[in-house]
């Protein structure tokens, strides 16, 4: 049945991936995760999707449980950032930092990743880290993210006041 093959899976959630179609992404890619337990590139395919759907919390645990397997640089670097995004939507700021720390020791972080970070302190109220993850971003970002450098500015000013207040 050609429906049961993987090789089959594999191409129709990729297909359903691409037309954003998560839900049915999410059912082949746990149909092969599950006939795959070791392949990472599988799992991460499936935490993508899950993210994608919405799906936070269990998007972590599936990313986690791929960067366990040892997956390649390219896939681990995907996965990680795939990490960031499911903890910080699933308002897991210290789970997010932590993804955020260990995405940092092995790449540079883009901008827009210093303000999630900004933000997840923020959260947190810890001022005075949310307040340079805001200088940094607004440093890094140039015009290329103009709704989040807006929010940065104004929640400086804010954070800067609440810092004299204290």
């Amino acid at each position: 049945d050609q429906q049961a093959s993987p090789t089959w899976k594999e191409t129709a959630a990729r297909s359903y991936a691409m037309l954003k179609r998560w839900p049915e992404a999410v059912r082949l890619y746990q149909d092969l995760a599950l006939a795959r337990p070791n392949d990472a590139a599988t799992f991460a395919a499936l935490g993508e999707a899950l993210l994608k759907a919405r799906q936070f919390q269990a998007a972590a645990g599936v990313l986690e449980r791929t960067l366990r397997m040892e997956p390649s640089p390219q896939v681990s670097s995907e996965a990680r950032r795939n990490l960031v995004s499911a903890h910080y939507l699933a308002a897991n700021y210290p789970a997010a930092l932590a993804a955020l720390d260990s995405l940092a020791a092995l790449e540079p972080l883009p901008a827009i990743l210093f303000f999630v970070r900004a933000s997840c302190y923020d959260h947190l109220r810890q001022t005075k880290a949310a307040i340079d993850s805001y200088r940094k971003f607004l440093a890094l970002a140039d015009g290329n993210h103009p709704d989040q450098e807006f929010q940065a500015r104004h929640r400086l000013i804010a954070l800067e006041r609440e810092l004299r207040r204290r």
